[in-house]
């Protein structure tokens, strides 16, 4: 019984600080895209997007909606999935999987771990997964290996 009473705690504290977070980041994205942050980011980073991982710079949109919300994440690829080819599809899947955790678990992990040690772990995940990502589709592209 206080195994239940205490996840049921833990779960209402959560889902009070989750709430408005996804609200505001789902609401800062939005605006980041409509005054043009979006279509800047992706010039930014396509040497980085298109050079080391072999993706559409429409991906950089799949990631940040991932970090908001894994689902989220999904959904937009799909909605994208016609500009990809098989293994960029393979390989966006690959770096979603690696990528940082959603906001309210990057939230749970400052909150837990420390401004410095999440921080940490945070840029951590992020290189691994865009050095995973890159050296598969280096690798794919190599050796031939298309998905279909």
């Amino acid at each position: 019984m206080q195994v239940i009473k205490s996840a049921a705690h833990k779960t209402y504290f959560f889902i009070k600080e989750a709430i408005p977070i996804f609200v505001y980041a789902s609401l800062f994205v939005f605006l980041f895209e409509r005054i043009g942050g979006l279509e800047i980011a992706e010039d930014l980073l396509r040497p980085l997007t298109n050079t080391l991982m072999g993706l559409p710079e429409k991906s950089l949109q799949v990631f940040i909606k991932t970090i908001i919300r894994r689902e989220s994440g999904a959904t937009e690829l799909e909605h994208l999935r016609s500009g990809y080819t098989n293994l960029q599809l393979v390989v966006n899947l690959l770096i979603m999987t690696f990528l940082t955790p959603c906001i309210n678990a990057i939230l749970v992990l400052f909150k837990e771990r420390g401004r410095k040690t999440a921080t940490l772990i945070i840029c951590t995940v992020i290189t691994y997964a865009i050095l995973m990502g890159s050296l598969v589709n280096h690798v794919c592209l190599a050796l031939g290996v298309t998905f279909t």
